[in-house]
């Protein structure tokens, strides 16, 4: 969680601004295809979560839901996501399960969906998933008049694959000690591509690989791993920089 003083990165200041002139999608896991959302001239946004306290939101989720479901509905019960023109739940988890039926039933967002995921893995499979898609895609299209086709849905899985490329190229001179950033810069720069422009967000991943002086030969002893189901607190990696881990 990242806390308010820091506005998120800043996030919230830019979406609202955006949404002045664009219309803003958004979701909450890796499910979501980003695909459609470029492809229908929508911008997608990863939900990350902040350090709000839940007081309105255990009114509608169990004790037992977990922190991020409950920090994202405080948010929209508080009018904090206003901006959005649209969300989509998917079959992640049963917390966010039931935060989309609160976030449907107070209409907290004017288009709420559901992708439902295949449950098995088989050749089926894709056919289901292919008409879920079309179905879900095609009612926010109604709804936001916008639209998509073959060409923008091609043009938006090579644009998609590109920042998958960005990304995988950041996390590999990381991984090597090609890349001589600390370990907040590299995860802002990580989470902003959920919610930054396209073309922003290459041009930051271009400029953070040209400063690829070698780290410290000790560089293996000094990992650490953190797991976590989300890890949107800047703060966390801020303190391993001052400790002396990567």
């Amino acid at each position: 969680m990242i806390k308010d003083k820091e506005d998120k990165m800043g996030y919230l200041e830019f979406l609202n601004s955006l949404a002045k002139d664009k219309k803003i999608i958004g979701y909450f896991d890796t499910y979501f295809p980003e695909e459609f959302a470029y492809a229908m001239g929508l911008h997608p946004v990863r939900i990350m979560s902040d350090e709000e306290e839940p007081v309105r939101a255990n009114e509608f989720l169990q004790g037992f839901c977990c922190p991020y479901a409950k920090n994202i509905l405080e948010q929209a019960l508080k009018k904090k996501l206003n901006f959005l023109s649209a969300v989509v739940f998917t079959r992640y988890c049963d917390s966010l399960r039931g935060v989309y039926e609160v976030w449907k039933s107070e209409n907290l967002s004017p288009v709420v969906e559901f992708i439902r995921y295949s449950q098995v893995v088989r050749e089926t499979a894709k056919d289901y998933l292919t008409i879920e898609f079309k179905d879900v895609f095609d009612r926010i299209k109604k709804e936001l008049t916008c639209d998509y086709n073959f060409e923008s849905l091609k043009s938006a899985i090579s644009k998609v694959n590109k920042k998958r490329k960005a990304l995988q190229t950041l996390y590999s001179m990381r991984k090597e000690g090609r890349l001589n950033i600390t370990s907040q810069n590299f995860y802002e720069t990580i989470f902003s591509s959920t919610w930054k422009p396209f073309d922003d967000f290459i041009n930051d991943c271009k400029k953070l690989t040209l400063q690829n002086s070698t780290l410290s030969k000790d560089l293996d002893d000094r990992k650490v791993v953190l797991s976590a189901t989300e890890l949107d607190n800047l703060n966390f990696f801020k303190l391993l920089d001052e400790i002396g881990f990567f």
